[in-house]
């Protein structure tokens, strides 16, 4: 009589009392019956939300069983920590519990494992890389405390650093060129839309038609459409603006005001204090550190030599 389908109509449906009879004799003898008909008791008070009370048709049948010398087991309640009884409840109360509830069971754990599986997916996976810039030239350069050389690629959020002798020059996503001095350190912004200067100096030189560029400190920000200049954070973490073309809009953090600096001007923001007013800047001391055709020159390298053709002439 090992067929499984009485059992399941039994439980579902009932049988006429001398099915039921066979039944209970068969299962006083056979093992791996008498196993599965417990397992089938558990999951319909699982389904029913009471895995600790049984229902009262069931409490009919168990003292049945129990007369014939079967009583069910009792099952574990420690899944509820993890909320698998109101989700087998609140998602397969609402069918027929006839024919085959083992399958209706099957199908409801395969959903919520499926659930968990596509939201752990999303959830877990990293994010892929933001290309920020490309390495034209560097001595002394590392990029997340690896060394880093010509060609290298720079990703958004990377921490660059220049030693005490290094240099290094960036050719952005986003169309231009960065210069870090010795002993500067910072990151750059997806797609190379920005600079963050924790130390040091750059000198930016940027595409007018790419946008606004950003370079901030924790001091304050210089926003440029495009430009050549200069930010460096002093050694009080103050900073300052140069501007050798165009001109830069620079504000403090704690947007007290704001100063436009055109070329040949030049602006401090120190601490808790609003950008001074623009004041006269030769610009020689920059320029002498890095001469301004060697600087176009470099752009010329960035862009795969379009314009240092022309200065070579």
């Amino acid at each position: 009589m090992h067929d499984r389908r009485v059992i399941e109509r039994y439980l579902s449906e009932g049988l006429a009392p001398d099915a039921e009879a066979r039944l209970r004799a068969h299962l006083r003898g056979c093992v791996s019956c008498r196993s599965w008909y417990d397992q089938q008791v558990l999951l319909l008070r699982a389904l029913a939300g009471r895995p600790d009370s049984p229902t009262v048709r069931e409490e009919r049948r168990a003292e049945r069983l129990a007369l014939a010398a079967i009583a069910p087991r009792a099952e574990p309640t420690s899944q509820r920590s993890w909320g698998v009884w109101p989700v087998l409840r609140d998602g397969v109360g609402v069918l027929r519990l006839r024919g085959r509830p083992w399958r209706v069971v099957a199908i409801a754990v395969a959903a919520v494992l499926l659930m968990v599986g596509i939201v752990g997916e999303l959830v877990l996976r990293p994010a892929p890389p933001v290309h920020a810039a490309r390495v034209v030239r560097a001595t002394g350069l590392a990029v997340d405390a690896k060394p880093a050389q010509r060609g290298g690629e720079v990703n958004a959020g990377s921490l660059i650093q220049v030693g005490a002798k290094g240099f290094a020059e960036l050719a952005v996503e986003r169309g231009g060129l960065v210069r870090l001095y010795p002993n500067t350190s910072a990151t750059l912004d997806g797609g190379g839309e920005g600079v963050n200067l924790g130390a040091g100096k750059v000198w930016c030189l940027v595409d007018r038609d790419r946008g606004v560029f950003i370079v901030r400190t924790d001091r304050g920000q210089a926003r440029v459409l495009g430009t050549s200049f200069v930010v460096e954070k002093l050694s009080k973490g103050d900073m300052e603006v140069r501007v050798m073309a165009g001109s830069v809009a620079v504000e403090d953090t704690g947007h007290r005001g704001e100063r436009v600096v055109t070329a040949g001007q030049k602006t401090l923001v120190a601490r808790d204090a609003a950008p001074s007013p623009p004041s006269a800047y030769s610009g020689e001391v920059d320029s002498e550190e890095w001469g301004l055709l060697e600087f176009f020159k470099a752009i010329g390298r960035a862009f795969k030599g379009a314009f240092e053709s022309i200065f070579e002439r």
